[in-house]
């Protein structure tokens, strides 16, 4: 998935979009659509990610790096918040599901 989101900056800037793209358990943000073959400003692995809502504003939803980074964000509207939520769970949940499985099953070539 990508698209834009608004990046909560500083007091001095305030909200400033940006271009968000989630691939292969990644998100990763540009400072425009334009400007993504010169690299990406920022990024972090879903997986480990918390995903909160905003309680109050139904655009907001705040992502949070445990005892490091808190990036706070807007969609458009509630709609588009919805969409980058159910991509970011479901990609947090693939690459959980995918990392205990990986630890779970044994290599049948190991035990040759």
């Amino acid at each position: 998935m990508e698209g834009i989101l608004w990046k909560w900056t500083n007091y001095w800037s305030g909200w400033q979009t940006r271009w968000f793209i989630l691939e292969n358990g990644v998100l990763s943000y540009y400072n425009s659509q334009d400007e993504v073959n010169q690299g990406c400003k920022g990024s972090m692995k879903v997986s480990a990610l918390e995903i909160n809502v905003n309680p109050v504003d139904s655009t907001r939803l705040d992502l949070v790096i445990p005892g490091e980074q808190h990036i706070y964000l807007r969609a458009a509207n509630a709609q588009e918040r919805q969409q980058w939520l159910v991509a970011l769970g479901s990609t947090k949940a693939c690459v959980n599901t995918k990392s205990r499985k990986d630890s779970v099953e044994p290599n049948p070539d190991i035990l040759k």
